[in-house]
């Protein structure tokens, strides 16, 4: 490739460019231009754990899911917004009907609730009204594009991809100790 982004882009990197960038030629052109730029200004990007699946990530959620990447970029947004986003996707999956009361998925919704200043739901059978009703008290402070991107298979999946908490925290530092050079790019246009 003449735009020098033949050794960045693996099979996994292709495939997430073209399924979150609908396919879209202008588009997957943005996200490789910046891909090769970031690379190039930025060697932290080819040190594990972060590499060029991680920077990927993080520009798709900066172009295609920007107001994700502002909270996940923002202050006081938690020592982990990725895992906890996670949390707050599967709650929302499950809600409507929540399975058995020994589930693991009930400390997840425990988790969730009491980060928000919630009290735990109840684990009892016939919940999920209940339930459904607490996780509409539990969105009053969720901005409706967050919603919909938790419901949102393929962001879920996009963010499930960057790894466990050690490489959520890795990521979400990098984006915070050095802005990506689009941000910086985008910044200067807007001033």
């Amino acid at each position: 490739m003449r735009s020098g982004a033949t050794e960045l882009i693996d099979d996994t990197v292709t495939e997430l460019i073209v399924t979150l960038a609908g396919r879209n030629p202008r588009r997957i052109k943005r996200i490789i231009n910046s891909l090769v730029m970031e690379d190039r200004l930025n060697p932290a990007w080819r040190q594990a754990p972060l590499g060029s699946a991680q920077l990927v990530r993080a520009i798709l959620m900066q172009q295609l899911y920007a107001p994700f990447y502002d909270l996940l970029v923002a202050n006081g947004s938690g020592e982990d917004p990725i895992g906890d986003f996670l949390d707050y996707a599967d709650v929302c999956t499950r809600a409507a009907d929540p399975p058995a009361a020994g589930h693991a998925w009930w400390s997840i919704a425990s988790r969730t609730f009491q980060k928000r200043g919630m009290r735990a739901p109840e684990r009892s059978p016939g919940t999920g009204e209940k339930l459904t009703a607490d996780l509409m008290q539990l969105e009053v402070g969720i901005s409706r594009e967050l919603q919909a991107l938790a419901r949102d298979t393929s962001f879920i999946a996009l963010l499930r991809g960057v790894g466990g908490k050690g490489a959520r925290q890795a990521l979400r530092a990098q984006l915070i100790t050095r802005r990506l050079g689009t941000d910086i790019v985008m910044n200067e246009q807007a001033a």
